[in-house]
């Protein structure tokens, strides 16, 4: 993957500070788990019931960042991952999302409270 030179830490935080923050339902999609779960003790995605027949896992969550992009969907691969696992994880990424999206999208409401707030 080619492409501008990587800016160093603080050429980069500066340039996100110009952007609004934005909310984003992001799905974390791997074959192998990421450093986070290794370090939580989670070396079989399997136990976590979020594997799929292939043996791929995704994970999703609601988070906020700053960006430019207003695009409702943003697609990104680490650098020097195979084009094979990059598009099997985005068939994962679809499944994920079509599994959870009442859940995380459109969390369920508080019932309303005719009487108060």
């Amino acid at each position: 993957m080619t492409g501008p030179a990587q800016p160093n830490r603080e050429e980069l935080l500066a340039e996100y500070a110009k952007h609004p923050v934005r909310p984003y339902l992001q799905v974390d999609c791997f074959s192998q788990p990421p450093n986070y779960l290794r370090d939580m003790g989670i070396t079989d995605p399997r136990e976590l019931g979020i594997t799929n027949e292939s043996g791929h896992s995704a994970m999703h969550s609601n988070v906020h960042e700053m960006r430019e992009s207003d695009a409702p969907v943003i697609v990104q691969v680490l650098a020097g991952t195979n084009k094979e696992e990059a598009l099997a994880l985005i068939t994962r990424a679809y499944q994920g999302i079509n599994e959870a999206w009442l859940e995380v999208v459109s969390p369920p409401q508080p019932p309303h409270n005719p009487d108060g707030p």
